[in-house]
């Protein structure tokens, strides 16, 4: 699944996507917004991750870890140390990006098995911690903390519909930065680094750099969404970002499909959505994803929106522009479809034809 080629022209479904989410606020009720609001908390949580996995060549099992980090953090400094919201959440999420760095100086340099498994290891050591008595007085141990609340610019956060307006602006930041990262000089190199970590070597591509920088994103991503899922539950425990909540995030990526950036936030909505709306479904949740997730693997190695976006890359015209050569300016125009006629017998024939 790795070795899927990423995409980095989904921006248009992405919009697309982000417009119907926009649509449904005014119109869906107070339950449905508090659901749909939490599955934008997973969908911020799982472009991260495929930010790390889809373009940087480096699966990420750890952003459950991420998420708690930045639900606790943005927490205490909120009710503890008496910052606003936004305060706190933006030092939360800085502080993820941080120990992500820290963690990724040992970690990038394995192979992508050997992340894989640093990072989840990771995922159940911070899990303990942050359950342990070491940090009670931060995290409250077993019992947890109350969740980041407040107001938001002058708006209450923990009424639902205003909620699901600051998740869906965090999203669209989050997609945003994402396409633009991905599209730019280090996304280019992020996806040959991906390709082959010998041929970027050979083109002076920092490997190392390269994949902190996707993993610092990454984690960033996965502590916005910790913190608004924290705010849309009211309280912070250990149960709330368990490890195995880092292989539902991977199985909303492979479902819609990595190296997309728009199949992670349908992937995030599926998985969040239909166990919670489907009668009994709820309870068989993880057998629910196994199944889903087996099923991706075997049949649409590149997930359901990464198939339609194949086939629409495939089917797209290539546009071949045909421009005359014309005289130089200044210089008397003159025929050039005989010498046009000579270029192409002389390569049909191994030669090259230079006009001089």
């Amino acid at each position: 699944m790795l070795t899927v080629p990423a995409h980095t022209r989904t921006y248009w479904a992405t919009a697309l996507v982000l417009a119907v989410l926009a649509v449904l606020w005014p119109l869906l009720g107070e339950s449905d917004l508090s659901l749909v609001g939490v599955g934008l908390g997973y969908a911020v949580a799982a472009v991260g991750v495929d930010i790390a996995t889809g373009y940087a060549g480096q699966p990420n099992f750890g952003q459950s870890a991420f998420m708690a980090i930045g639900a606790y953090a943005a927490a205490w400094l909120e009710n503890s140390q008496g910052l606003s919201l936004w305060q706190a959440s933006l030092c939360a999420i800085i502080l993820c990006a941080l120990l992500a760095t820290l963690l990724g100086l040992a970690a990038v340099r394995l192979e992508h098995l050997g992340f894989g498994i640093v990072t989840f290891a990771f995922a159940f050591v911070a899990a303990a911690f942050l359950q342990g008595g070491a940090l009670s007085d931060i995290t409250g141990g077993p019992n947890g903390t109350p969740s980041p609340a407040g107001s938001l610019f002058g708006y209450d956060v923990t009424q639902p519909r205003t909620l699901y307006g600051v998740a869906l602006v965090v999203l669209i930041v989050a997609t945003f930065l994402s396409h633009n990262f991905v599209r730019s000089r280090a996304g280019r190199a992020m996806l040959t680094v991906k390709g082959n970590e010998k041929v970027a070597a050979v083109l002076g591509v920092d490997a190392t750099s390269v994949k902190l920088r996707a993993f610092a994103l990454s984690a960033a991503f996965g502590g916005a969404g910790g913190v608004l899922i924290a705010i849309s539950a009211g309280f912070v425990t250990p149960a709330s970002f368990p490890p195995a909540a880092s292989v539902t995030l991977f199985g909303m990526v492979a479902l819609g499909g990595v190296g997309t950036i728009t199949g992670p936030i349908l992937g995030a909505m599926f998985f969040w959505l239909v166990p919670s709306y489907a009668p009994g479904l709820e309870a068989k949740q993880t057998v629910f994803i196994a199944a889903v997730f087996l099923l991706v693997l075997v049949v649409l190695p590149s997930g359901v929106f990464g198939t339609v976006a194949d086939l629409v890359a495939r089917r797209r015209p290539k546009l071949r522009w045909a421009r005359p050569l014309g005289p130089a300016r200044g210089q008397p125009a003159r025929d050039v479809r005989g010498d046009d006629r000579l270029a192409r017998v002389g390569e049909r024939r191994g030669r090259v034809n230079v006009n001089e």
